[in-house]
């Protein structure tokens, strides 16, 4: 990947957020959403996203594994904040990084600017914006998910996930302050990982993922082309 590859950005329901090279197809973008709601399901019905954090997210990884999604890296870790706001665009770009890092490519740059450039993006668009401040009212335990996809010129594809769960209450007042917390508590979670697309493993379970996930949580709610 290069700098000048475009990008665009899929917000799904419960703060669910894609991004996706142009040159990733819309079949590819179809397994990435339809795999990671499915897991994001599993993983919730099985275990609380804040309270049992580290099972959540190795079973998280688990079934996107089992869905054809091969974990290369993943890492759990709590943050600490001593009772502060805490900058949830910065979170990310350091989460990214990391799982860039683990899988030893010259990519890491680029891809912190395109998940940055997605939460700048969300940040500056009032129908995002308006999607957030609805959200706030109904995703219980699960601040944001940012699964950021990059296919290679051999059509490797992997994706790069941070997900953050906080049992703080999201800022939404403001738009320069959106992915800002402020916190009843001092619990903050950062989860990472970097999984590699198995096409084979994918096919061999596409017909029970589409019949399970339904197609209003795999549905972009607002699709924006990133500006880096």
């Amino acid at each position: 990947m290069t700098d000048k590859t475009s990008h665009d950005l899929e917000v799904l329901p419960k703060r669910n957020l894609f991004v996706f090279p142009d040159n990733m197809d819309a079949a590819n973008r179809a397994a990435a959403k339809e795999c990671h709601v499915f897991a994001m399901a599993a993983a919730s019905a099985a275990f609380n996203p804040l309270a049992q954090t580290e099972e959540w997210f190795q079973n998280y990884t688990s079934v996107m594994q089992q869905c054809g999604w091969l974990t290369v890296h993943y890492k759990t870790e709590i943050v600490t904040n001593g009772g502060l706001a805490m900058d949830i665009s910065n979170l990310v770009g350091k989460a990214l990084q990391l799982a860039v890092g683990s899988m030893g490519a010259g990519v890491g740059d680029s891809v912190k600017k395109a998940g940055e450039a997605a939460l700048e993006a969300i940040a500056n668009a009032p129908e995002a914006v308006n999607l957030f401040t609805h959200d706030a009212t109904e995703v219980d335990g699960s601040t944001l998910t940012l699964a950021q996809c990059e296919q290679s010129a051999g059509g490797e594809i992997t994706m790069f996930l941070v997900s953050i769960q906080s049992d703080g209450d999201p800022v939404m007042e403001h738009k320069n302050k959106l992915f800002s917390w402020s916190y009843h508590s001092k619990v903050t979670v950062t989860n990472t990982a970097a999984l590699v697309f198995h096409r084979g493993l994918y096919e061999a379970v596409r017909d029970v993922l589409v019949s399970r996930v339904t197609s209003q949580s795999r549905t972009s709610l607002l699709t924006m082309a990133l500006k880096l």
